[in-house]
């Protein structure tokens, strides 16, 4: 009996790592996908996924939720704000961050503002960057032990050069300023449309 159990546990093992394998796999071809997929206009630059369909003329563009660096500022002033914010999110892609290590810039730089109470009053201004695909843990099942056992029974260097690079189960480097944090973003939808000016 004992023999039969561990028998069965070895092929339950074999199965459940096998789906894992496959589970891996797809998300990593789904993030290449997503890089690969980019609009011209983001320039080479990793940026948030979208789908988009017309509706009288217009752009709708319907994004999910994804993670982003973003920076609280309060002013009264839109130019001022947005430069202060950058400035802390730039340093923050740049080594500011618990890892010490540097970020690719992303697109676009997204600010939103949620106006004070009178014409006077200060406003506050939420300056966010991309966090770029290879941070993104919404969705990606991710562990580097499965990764590497993984390389060992598939020699499929490709791949397993993919999974290393773009995925990281942690998301990204915890900000070194208390000023910094990342969150969640979206799901959202909203309409585009370009004009002259």
């Amino acid at each position: 009996i004992s023999l039969l159990l561990m028998c069965c546990v070895l092929v339950y093992a074999a199965a459940t790592s096998k789906n894992t394998e496959r589970k891996v796999i797809h998300d990593a071809r789904r993030v290449v996908k997503q890089a690969e997929s980019s609009p011209w206009y983001y320039h080479g630059l990793d940026g948030p996924a979208f789908t988009n369909y017309t509706v009288s003329g217009i752009q709708v563009r319907e994004y999910p939720a994804q993670q982003w660096v973003s920076t609280d500022i309060e002013g009264t002033q839109f130019d001022i704000a947005q430069n202060k914010g950058f400035e802390l999110l730039f340093d923050y892609i740049s080594g500011e961050n618990e890892e010490k290590i540097e970020i690719d810039m992303t697109t676009p730089v997204l600010t939103f503002v949620q106006p004070g109470d009178g014409p006077n009053c200060a406003s506050l201004f939420t300056v966010s960057f991309f966090v770029p695909y290879q941070y993104q843990t919404s969705g990606i099942i991710y562990d580097t032990s499965l990764v590497l056992s993984f390389h060992h029974i598939h020699t499929n260097l490709h791949w397993f050069y993919i999974m290393w690079t773009y995925l990281h189960p942690d998301g990204p480097p915890k900000p070194s300023n208390e000023d910094v944090y990342i969150q969640t973003i979206g799901p959202s939808t909203v309409a585009v449309n370009e004009f002259s000016g």
